[in-house]
């Protein structure tokens, strides 16, 4: 048997917890997503919104000039932004949506480009920043980085799953992702070039650390429009989904990040711009973090599958080499591990028995009274052989009223007869079915095997027909299988003892 699990990303958890072929609201289209699931995010935007207007008051307070702070905070952006485009390409294939690969380009933008502005901001690898930078490259970079990344985000939200596409992204998604890639790289590239060495074809956003140009200019605001314009584009889809109510969350925090930073806050190095980063990294790490709880549910999920495959094909397996009502190997399972032990027997040297037993007059009860005291006295005898028997033994139904039992690892045929014995000394306890105490005979047939190449089948066939000479007898007794012949005396007293039980 073998097991498949769906390795797409599930984007949420379901709306429907009693079916578990139930659609997910964050990968199928045309699913509301639950109230329930409305909450954090939510609450996060109106935490958000709630700190910017403590902060507001006090944007323009000067804080300390911490240098090492745009590394250190533009490195986890980076390493953020970055696990989160990986994340997000790996649902290209499997979503077959254009949607999944700009959202997972617009990521890896997002890494890139702080990569770039953090090498050129000033006074943190050298007094000018490195790549040839100017004075306006990084607030060039800052407006790219922050113009560009909710361009992405429409894109995500304006593009359609269409079948052509669907199946062509299917087929060809590693080159997808590697255009994409490409063109991001390119895209990166060309701006990082145009805010350096084409610095002089761009109008003067920052003077000394102040932002004033930023917003007279109209910069800042185009910004805010874009970021908005994401928001309402994402706001807008009729097939919403759990990704796209986080990346509305994602966005929100975005704008108000703009809005501390490039609106409110004045210079570098206030409280308004550090809060701003802070908003930043809030932003990155919202998106990252629903993914990574959403792969734990998937994982979470994959476990239960895999759990139930297993249990599922132990059951399967049961089935096929088990008698359903007494749950005793079946006829297959017996001769596989008749097989085996007839093997065991050849390279120990031992003997080994096999006991074939039948229920005197079974169909006569039956009939009297009913199948389903017929089906219960087979499953109390069943568990009577089963009972006297050692863990080592294997106690199997062929069908109807007709059991067997392998016995391996005796000295001598006597020891056989002491077990048989045993079990016929059981059998006469009288059995309650249906309410009634009724009392059923056993005839057993043994046969006996010490090596040589006899075949499975013929070891049953012996033991059948110390089964049939047993029953001519007179049935409630057992019969030991003569191999070969032997001396009249030593016959005669092993069979006589069987005759006498």
């Amino acid at each position: 048997m073998s097991v498949t699990a769906d390795h797409a990303l599930p984007w949420s958890v379901s709306s429907s917890r009693d079916d578990h072929c139930a659609k997910d609201p964050a990968t199928e289209p045309g699913v509301s997503v639950p109230l329930g699931e409305m909450r954090v995010p939510f609450a996060v935007v109106l935490l958000s919104t709630l700190a910017l207007a403590a902060v507001i008051p006090f944007a323009r307070m000067p804080l300390p000039k911490i240098v090492a702070f745009i590394p250190s905070y533009e490195s986890a952006l980076a390493i953020n932004d970055l696990v989160t485009a990986v994340l997000l390409f790996g649902r290209v294939g499997r979503g077959r949506s254009l949607g999944y690969l700009a959202l997972g380009c617009g990521y890896l933008f997002n890494a890139v480009i702080i990569v770039a502005h953090a090498l050129t901001f000033p006074d943190v690898f050298s007094t000018t920043g490195l790549l040839g930078a100017n004075d306006q490259t990084t607030a060039w970079l800052y407006v790219f980085w922050h113009g560009g990344f909710p361009l992405f985000v429409m894109g995500y939200a304006l593009l359609r799953e269409r079948d052509g596409t669907a199946e062509l992204l299917l087929k060809y998604s590693g080159r997808a992702i590697t255009l994409g890639i490409v063109g991001v790289l390119a895209v990166v590239s060309a701006l990082t070039v145009l805010a350096t060495a084409g610095g002089g074809l761009l109008p003067r956003i920052i003077e000394a650390g102040d932002f004033s140009l930023m917003i007279s200019s109209g910069v800042s605001p185009a910004i805010l429009v874009l970021s908005t314009l994401s928001l309402l584009a994402l706001w807008r889809r009729h097939d919403r989904t759990m990704l796209d109510v986080w990346l509305m969350v994602v966005m929100s925090t975005w704008t108000l990040d703009v809005m501390l930073s490039a609106v409110i806050s004045s210079t570098r190095y206030d409280l308004g711009w550090y809060g701003g980063r802070l908003y930043g990294l809030s932003a990155s790490c919202c998106l990252l973090v629903f993914l990574m709880i959403e792969i734990n549910r998937l994982y979470g999920r994959l476990t239960d599958a895999v759990e139930a495959g297993r249990k599922l094909q132990e059951h399967l397996t049961f089935k096929a080499e088990n008698d359903s009502l007494t749950g005793l190997p079946n006829r297959a399972l017996f001769y596989d591990r008749l097989e085996t032990a007839m093997q065991r027997c050849r390279r120990s040297g031992k003997l080994m028995a096999l006991l074939y037993l039948d229920i005197d007059h079974f169909k006569a009860t039956n009939d009297s009274l009913g199948h389903a005291a017929g089906d219960e006295l087979l499953r109390e005898f069943g568990q009577r052989v089963l009972l006297c028997m050692r863990a080592s033994d294997t106690v199997a139904r062929l069908g109807g009223d007709e059991f067997t039992v392998i016995m391996e690892n005796f000295s001598s045929p006597e020891n056989a007869r002491r077990v048989v014995d045993k079990l016929m000394s059981v059998f006469a306890h009288p059995y309650v079915i249906a309410g009634q105490e009724i009392t059923a005979t056993v005839s057993v047939g043994v046969a006996c095997f010490g090596g040589g190449e006899m075949e499975p089948d013929g070891l049953v066939k012996e033991a059948d027909a110390a089964l049939y000479e047993a029953k001519r007898r007179g049935r409630d007794g057992y019969w030991i299988h003569q191999a070969e012949p032997a001396s009249s005396d030593s016959r005669s007293a092993l069979v006589g003892a069987a005759a006498e039980a």
